[in-house]
Order: structure tokens, then C-alpha cells, then sequence
């Protein structure tokens, strides 16, 4: 070592270096003290010049991996620039960047390489770059660049702007644009051509100014109904969930006021036919909703509600003719060269405006709860409108159409009763194990009546079944702590808030509760037993007989030990004598590191759907060691006894980066089968991002991880 004081410089040779974060050698290394300025103000810090040497991040003692290269000058806990640098994993190159840069600040950074080959998509190479310069340049510089390659599709582009962070949610613009060049292989079932460019435009905001008013909003604009399918793997890799992909079909903006007695918000939608389940209308709501919560009123014992809204509804729902109950296909006129698949399109535009009120009265015993109370519910429509459209599958051509209109319609629902709750709980404890048992019952029932004014069945949007009723399915809300009914924030809401109740009603309505419960001596209460059901009996004559139930709606819940668990989901249409959704899951756990799923799934749209849809799902997660990891998923479809989609995962976390390495299949309806093998390589630099919100916790990455 060679120092001149007065200069405040020196040079090292054949050094090492090491601090909490980097680890540094070299042949030659110059040391200047220099004054570095940002927005915390001056401070000082060593400048190294680096000759020939190498600089790595990893903790070990013989590191791993390293970045080599002729010249590199760094500012430890500020920022390195490499000249000519060669990246080598035990000692084999990797990678040559003639000039590389990066930050040594503790922000996170991720920067993630994934090549492999897909059947339809041909060789791809991604490269995605996470930036969170946030808290170092400026507080908007966070998000994530893509740059795709496809060699039978194509260049793809893109990135993701995350301009606002708050606890509750982040707020992000998502964009991807790809030429394509190919167009799946698509049959002659396809929706539609898919050749050519195609886009993908996301957002979502939450933006809370203060403890009562937040702004939020999500949505997407597709190019064309497929591209979330086809590129599921990439946009899972992007940070969208399974659910965004599938199911997240609800743009809207919605601005909320949440206040001790009431809410209040303002609120624009437009519900996107959902491409993979046809059954989901599209539908438009603009409308004011105003809502006080149950709150008692001054001096008394009486509770009283009161509820709001106004503004226009349009909705648009396409299905298959054959799933329909307002068309007869044999009325249908079939052209030369059809395929025999029709579709019925459906378009309704109205305004529509609800007021609703409720009083109460708890009278509270020792061991029960009566509850009797006194509702009306009030429904104004105008300009009723109403288009059907009968199409072949591709839209290319019209079978028949049919144009309706209505008069405004008034409609007022005048609701009374009185409901029973009680709670009972039955000790089975065993002292002599120190063990505590209980078995709780929490049954709710409501003796109803419900006269409307008016039936609307030929308007209403929701059901072509004129009569039905929904079961309850949240507990009795009349029983609830006022200072816990309608506890929900409205920064999310409820789209579909649609009163389905179209004709007379005088009946139970029923809940039951129920939970099996234990706990050992000094521990914690868990859960063995979870189980509730809920459906609702009608007196009132009707045209399919005097008495008719609602639907049943059951769950179940059992854990009896911590390495197995069951999950159980009902619903049953008594009048039709059909299981419209159901749902089966065994988890095993038999050793810490090994996890398996077994699901099964099915559902009918209607009574006249002859065949439910059904599917087993089946995944395995094993951690190999702390290192390597193993995972396995399958989705089987029942029905056409074919697998549609598969994937096997083995993961390597080297501690500073992750090697994923991954074969997967997908088979549609509409689409030949897909098969490609990829790896995955996540390098996460520098070390020091450790224990600080980075890529664990952070969105992007977080999704990227999952991805895979």
C-alpha cells in the first residue's frame, strides 16, 4: 500500500477488498477520496480504479460468480462502471458486456433472462429490466422495461410504469405491442384471426388522499380476445396473476368517500366480455352510489340503513344458441357452408335508479337474538332497450335479429320479517392431555316476506329465469356489532350489485354456521372444522309449484392435522335438481418440503346443459434442499379427456441469482397443441438489497419468480 496524505490518494496491489456488500480484487488498484452529492446533501467517500481485476457480490469465501474485466472504477454503496467486462459462473464465461454500469445503492434491482423453445412461438430469448431508482434520482423512476424475441412471432416490447406505491395497493400502466407473424395455428373454431399486430394496454390505481376519500381504478384493453391466452406464460412472468388473466375482466374508475356512518362514490365501468368463460356479460354502469350504514337512531333502540344509486346500465353477453332459452334453434335459417355453431348476442341499454331503507329492532334475550324489521327497496327504469343478434361463431354472418323496447317501469320490493340467531358451543376437553375442544353452532333464521310492486322479468339483465332467489350468502347482517356491519372499504367495489329478486316471496331464509375447534395448552385456537350452509324456502305459489327453494349454497373446511387439509364448495339448484358449481381439494403436506394438491371441478351453466364442465387439477411442490426446487402442474379436462396444460419446474437459487429451468404444454379448444422447454436466469445485484423492500416483496419481481 502506497498513501499520500496530503493528496488523499494511494494505490494497492495485489489486493482483495471486501465490505458488507462487494467483494473486490485486482493487481492494480488506485484509491482516491472524493466528494459525492446527492439529495441527503455532501458526503465523502473512496473512489477505486481498478486494472485487471474482478468485482462479485456473492457472500461465500470462493465466490461462485464474478464479473471480470480490464478497467472498473467503484464507489462502494454508490455505483460501478465496468470497461470490457466478462461475466463467468465457476469460472466459465458467460456473458461479455463491453461497458456495464450499476448502482451499489440499497435499491432494489432485478434484472431477469429467460430463453427457451415453444412449438408455436419458435426459439424465444426474454430480457426484462426492473429499475427502482425511486428514492435515488427521482420518485417516479420505477417500473420495468421488456424486450422479447420470438423467432416464429416475432419482436415483442413493452414496459411497466409504476408511478404511485402505497400500502394498500401499487399503482402501475402496463403496455406490450408485438408484430406477430404467425397466427397459432388456429382452426376453424377460432374467434378470430390473430395474425398480425396485437397489444396489450393494463392499469390500476389506488390513491388514498386522506383517512376518508380514495381514488382507484383497473382495467385492460386487449387488441383481440386470445392474446391473454397465448401469451399466459409470458404475462405470468410479467407480474399478472392467474386470476388477471382469466377472470379480471372489470375496468372501472371509482371514487370513494368512507365515513363513520356512511358511504359515498362515484363510479364509471365497463365489464369486458369475459373470452374465456362466455357465459359472463359485458356490461357499462355509470352511477352515484350513496350509502349509510347501520347506525342506531338518537335516543332509541332502533337501527336504521339507507342506500342510493343512479346513472345508466348497457350490458352486451354472447353464448352459444344451445345454452340459451330465448331462441329455438329450429327457427334459425341455415345457410350453405354453415357450421352449425350459432351464437346469440344480447345488448340491453337502460338507466336505472335504487333507493332502499331498512329499520330494525335487536331484542336480545340470554340465549337468542330476535331481530324483526321493515325494508323497501325502490327500482325506476327508462328507456328500455333490447337487441338480439343470431351469428355464426366468427360474426362473419347475420341468421336473425330482433329489436325491443319497453316503457319506463317502476318497481318498489316492500321487504319484513323477523330473524333468530343464536350461539351455542358444546366443551369436549380433555384435561388429562391438556387439550381444550369446542363445537360452536351459529344458526341464523329469517322469516320473510317480499311483496313487489311490479314484475320486470322481461328487463331484467341478470337471469332468464324469472324467479329466482338468491340464497344468503354472507351471515345475517342484521345481527352484526353496528360497529362492524359494513366494515368494507370501498375502494374496491362490488360491480355487480344487481337486485335479482323479480317476484313475490314469503319464506325461511336459512344459515348455518358451524366450527370444530381446538387448542392445546398455552397454544393458539385452530380451526379442524369449518362449515356453512345457506339457502332460503319460498310459500308463495309459483308456476313450477307452491313451494320452490333457493339455491343451496354449502362450504367446508376441514384440517385435522397440519399436514392435511380439505376444501369443499356447493352450490345446488333444488328447482332444476342440478349441481351448478363444484369443487373438491386435498392438500397432503407428508414432510415439510413436499406439498400436493388434488382438485376437482365442475359446472353447468343451466338445467338444459346436459353436461357439466369438469376438470382435476393436480400440483406438487418439493424443495429439494434449501436450494433446489422442484414443481408439477396439471390440468386435466375431463370431458374431452385431454390435458390442458402442463408444466414441470426445477429451480436453482444460487443465493445472489436463480436458475429456473422448465418444460411446459398447453392444448385449447381452438389452438393445436404447445409444447416448449425454457430456462430462466434472475440475477439479483447487488447483495445489499437483502432485508430491504426488494425482490422478494416487490410486484414485479415477486410475479416473475412465480412465473417462471
Amino acid at each position: 500500500l502506497e498513501y499520500n496524505l496530503d493528496a488523499r490518494r494511494g494505490i494497492l496491489t495485489n489486493a482483495n477488498m471486501r465490505n458488507n456488500e462487494i467483494h473486490v480484487s485486482g493487481g492494480k488498484i488506485e484509491i482516491r477520496e472524493i466528494d459525492i452529492r446527492d439529495k441527503a446533501g455532501v458526503e465523502q467517500a473512496y473512489s477505486y480504479e481498478i486494472l485487471d481485476g474482478t468485482i462479485t457480490a456473492c457472500e461465500y469465501a470462493i465466490p461462485h460468480y464474478h464479473l471480470e474485466a480490464d478497467f472498473f472504477r467503484v464507489v462502494p454503496e454508490a455505483r460501478v462502471w465496468l470497461y470490457g467486462a466478462l461475466y463467468r459462473v465457476i469460472r466459465v464465461p458467460i456473458f461479455y458486456f463491453p461497458y456495464l454500469t450499476r448502482s451499489l445503492r440499497k435499491e432494489p434491482y432485478a434484472q431477469v433472462i429467460q430463453a427457451g423453445v415453444d412449438s408455436n412461438k419458435g426459439f424465444t430469448w426474454l430480457n426484462r429490466f426492473h429499475f427502482h431508482y425511486n428514492k435515488v434520482i427521482h420518485p417516479l423512476l420505477r417500473g420495468t422495461l421488456y424486450a422479447d424475441y420470438f423467432s416464429k412471432q416475432g419482436v415483442g416490447v413493452g414496459g411497466r410504469w409504476n408511478y404511485l406505491n402505497q400500502k394498500e395497493a401499487p399503482s402501475y400502466i402496463h403496455g406490450y405491442f408485438i408484430d406477430q407473424k404467425d397466427n397459432f395455428d388456429e382452426n376453424q373454431n377460432a374467434k378470430e384471426d390473430t395474425e398480425g399486430s396485437r397489444s396489450k394496454v393494463a392499469f390500476q390505481h389506488f390513491q388514498r388522499f386522506n383517512q376518508e376519500w380514495t381514488l382507484t381504478g383497473k382495467g385492460k384493453v386487449l387488441s383481440d380476445p386470445d392474446f391473454d391466452e397465448d401469451y399466459d406464460a409470458e404475462e405470468l412472468i410479467r407480474g399478472f396473476s392467474r386470476e388477471d388473466l382469466t377472470n379480471d375482466r372489470y375496468p372501472f374508475l371509482n371514487l370513494a368517500r368512507t365515513r363513520t356512518n356512511s358511504n359515498f362514490r362515484l363510479i364509471t365501468k365497463h365489464r369486458l366480455q369475459d373470452f374465456n368463460v362466455l357465459e359472463f356479460q359485458e356490461d357499462e354502469r355509470d352511477e352515484v352510489v350513496y350509502d349509510s350504514k347501520r347506525r342506531p337512531i338518537t335516543g332509541t333502540d332502533f337501527y336504521h340503513r339507507f342506500r342510493f344509486s343512479a346513472g345508466n346500465y348497457a350490458s352486451r353477453q354472447t353464448v352459444n344458441v344451445d345454452r340459451s332459452e330465448r331462441v329455438d334453434r329450429a327457427n334459425i335459417p341455415v345457410a350453405p357452408g354453415d357450421t352449425g355453431v350459432y351464437e346469440l348476442e344480447t345488448k340491453q341499454d337502460f338507466q336505472r335508479a335504487n333507493i332502499s331503507g331498512e329499520v330494525n329492532r335487536p331484542l336480545v334475550f340470554e340465549t337468542f337474538t330476535l331481530i324483526p324489521f321493515l325494508s323497501l327497496d325502490g327500482t325506476a327504469y327508462s328507456n328500455a332497450e333490447r337487441n338480439l343478434r343470431v351469428e355464426t361463431v366468427r360474426g362473419d354472418h347475420l341468421r336473425a335479429e330482433l329489436d325491443e323496447e319497453y316503457d319506463s317501469l317502476l318497481r318498489g320490493i316492500l321487504s319484513g320479517g323477523v330473524e333468530f340467531t343464536t350461539r351455542r358451543a358444546m366443551r369436549f376437553d380433555d384435561p388429562a392431555a391438556g387439550i381444550e375442544r369446542r363445537l360452536l353452532l351459529e344458526p341464523g333464521i329469517g322469516l320473510v316476506g317480499r311483496l313487489p310492486t311490479k314484475d320486470i322479468e322481461d328487463i331484467h339483465p341478470d337471469s332468464e329465469d324469472p324467479v329466482g332467489l338468491p340464497a344468503l350468502t354472507d351471515p345475517i347482517i342484521r345481527s352484526r356489532d353496528p360497529r362492524l356491519a359494513d366494515n368494507r372499504i370501498p375502494g374496491w367495489p362490488v360491480i355487480d350489485e344487481v337486485d335479482s329478486i323479480r317476484d313475490e316471496f314469503f319464506g325461511f331464509e336459512f344459515r348455518l354456521e358451524t366450527r370444530y375447534q381446538t387448542r392445546k395448552a398455552g397454544g393458539n385456537v385452530r380451526d379442524v372444522v369449518v362449515a356453512s350452509l345457506s339457502t332460503a324456502l319460498d310459500f308463495t305459489e309459483t308456476d313450477r309449484g307452491e313451494e320452490e327453494f333457493a339455491t343451496v349454497f354449502g362450504e367446508l373446511f376441514v384440517n385435522p392435522f397440519e399436514w392435511l387439509g380439505f376444501t369443499s364448495y356447493l352450490e345446488y339448484e333444488p328447482n332444476g335438481s342440478f349441481v351448478r358449481s363444484f369443487r373438491n381439494a386435498v392438500t397432503w403436506r407428508p414432510t415439510e418440503p413436499l406439498a400436493l394438491t388434488t382438485a376437482y371441478s365442475e359446472f353447468r351453466v343451466n338445467e338444459s346443459v346436459k353436461e357439466a364442465e369438469q376438470e382435476v387439477t393436480v400440483t406438487a411442490d418439493l424443495a429439494l434442499s434449501s436450494r433446489y426446487r422442484l414443481s408439477y402442474s396439471e390440468f386435466y379436462d375431463i370431458n374431452d379427456s385431454i390435458t390442458r396444460q402442463r408444466r414441470f419446474v426445477l429451480g436453482r437459487d444460487f443465493h445472489d441469482w436463480i436458475l429456473d429451468v422448465g418444460v411446459r404444454e398447453s392444448r385449447r379448444e381452438t389452438k393445436d397443441r404447445s409444447i416448449g422447454a425454457y430456462f430462466s436466469l434472475t440475477l439479483k445485484t447487488p447483495k445489499g438489497v437483502q432485508g430491504v423492500p426488494g425482490l422478494k416483496s416487490d410486484e414485479e419481481a415477486g410475479g416473475l419468480a412465480a412465473g417462471g
